[in-house]
């Protein structure tokens, strides 16, 4: 897991935070100007997509059988306009012979016409449905796009989206130039590829933001690791100091000091770690500082088993005559306890460390995936689980949330079976 977290990433052709979009055709319209500007709006909320301005005298416009719209000049000249980029492609074929053909049927069998400047859907040729009555006059007739809504334009150079069902506007367009026509058809729009299956170019496949999964599990293991470590440290740092303190100089202060270890005892982690993540929010602390708070305080909350080791060995060793014997040089007690105590320790300790960073990364884990770790957009394993909270994610996208899972379990295994060959290696019992 080191070699997959810490050096997979400069191996990996993907960044941390890049997001993957797929290009696909959407419901979409053209206005033709009479100053031959072209202006590609979205049919769906009528957001401009991209303008164009060619150099010749615009007589039709229809849209090919890719996608591209075919241009055709008052000269007989023909051109291919990418839908995506909206520029002049020599490189798309110039299919005119197959354009895409519209559906003219109105929907519900209505029959949509045009009067006097207004439009009216009436059914069976006598009931009215509906009618759009707009503040300018309405000058085009009216074309619909593959989604069957309605595409108009008036004197005033305004082009309107209409529901065709009920007659209401969907979204209007205030065009800068004289409109001569408008061409309905598919556009080029990039969206998110999100929740992809594995395949060739995502071996994981992307999670709900369109991020390579495989890419995000090693930036996630760096994260998940190196709380582990860090914490751990902290632990080690406190629970051997006080332990040793404690060990060593016995009466009021071993007292002291015990009765500490049974308050931190006491302390709930999940409650306390809830309510450290409300005062952060509260605070606006960014996300990348959380994961420092998280790990302090993690380590704060880990050392009192560590600091009883410590003092129960401590106070074992104290009685041994190499003890006695190292009294007797007058040394300080400070230096006594680190050159002398704490070096017959470290076995345990090791031991106690290797064991508890299983530990430290499960509760890492838990309290991203509650939502008091870190935050998007940094990756750890605890976070990328979260996402089994989305059903969906949960049911039809394993391959989401069960690497991340899998990794945890592996790592903490691995943790604890080296925990377990220590313990027994430096066991004097487990060599007869």
């Amino acid at each position: 897991m080191f070699l997959f977290s810490f050096i997979g990433p400069f191996f990996s052709p993907y960044g941390e935070y890049e997001m993957f979009y797929i290009d696909e055709f959407n419901s979409g319209v053209y206005i033709i100007g009479e100053n031959n500007k072209i202006t590609a709006l979205n049919g769906g909320d009528g957001g401009v997509r991209w303008f164009l301005e060619l150099p010749k005298d615009i007589s039709k416009g229809q849209t090919a059988s890719d996608g591209s719209l075919i241009v055709t000049y008052s000269d007989g000249e023909v051109v291919a306009i990418n839908p995506k980029t909206g520029l002049i492609d020599k490189d798309l074929s110039i299919n005119i012979e197959n354009p895409i053909e519209f559906n003219r049927d109105w929907p519900d069998e209505l029959d949509i016409t045009l009067e006097s400047g207004e439009l009216y859907a009436t059914k069976g040729g006598t009931i009215q449905k509906w009618s759009f009555i707009h503040t300018s006059k309405i000058v085009s007739e009216p074309v619909q796009d593959d989604s069957r809504n309605l595409f108009v334009y008036s004197d005033t150079d305004e082009l309107m989206s209409i529901n065709p069902v009920r007659g209401f506007s969907r979204w209007e367009y205030q065009s800068n130039d004289k409109i001569k026509f408008i061409v309905n058809g598919p556009q080029m729009a990039r969206t998110l590829a999100t929740k992809m299956l594995p395949n060739k170019k995502h071996i994981l496949g992307t999670d709900r933001l369109g991020l390579d999964v495989l890419t995000r599990l090693m930036y996630g293991g760096r994260i998940s690791l190196m709380v582990g470590f860090v914490v751990i440290i902290i632990s080690l740092t406190l629970g051997v100091f006080l332990g040793g303190v404690a060990g060593y100089y016995r009466s009021w202060i071993d007292v002291l000091i015990m009765r500490i270890v049974d308050v931190f005892n006491c302390i709930p982690t999940i409650p306390i770690m809830l309510i450290i993540s409300s005062v952060m929010i509260s605070l606006n602390v960014v996300p990348q500082q959380k994961i420092y708070v998280l790990m302090f305080f993690l380590g704060a909350l880990g050392w009192p088993y560590i600091a009883r080791v410590v003092r129960g060995q401590i106070l074992s060793l104290r009685e041994q005559e190499f003890i006695t014997a190292v009294e007797a040089t007058g040394i300080k007690p400070m230096r006594k306890i680190y050159k002398h105590l704490i070096p017959n320790v470290m076995p345990q300790l090791i031991v106690i460390a290797t064991l508890s960073i299983g530990s430290v990364i499960l509760t890492e884990s838990a309290l991203s995936y509650l939502g008091m770790g870190l935050a998007f957009p940094y990756a750890s394993w605890g976070n990328m689980v979260e996402a089994v909270n989305d059903p969906e994610v949960l049911r039809g996208y394993t391959n989401i949330w069960f690497p991340p899972g899998l990794c945890i379990l592996l790592t903490v295994l691995s943790f604890n079976f080296i925990g377990d060959g220590l313990r027994d290696a430096f066991d004097p019992k487990m060599k007869r």
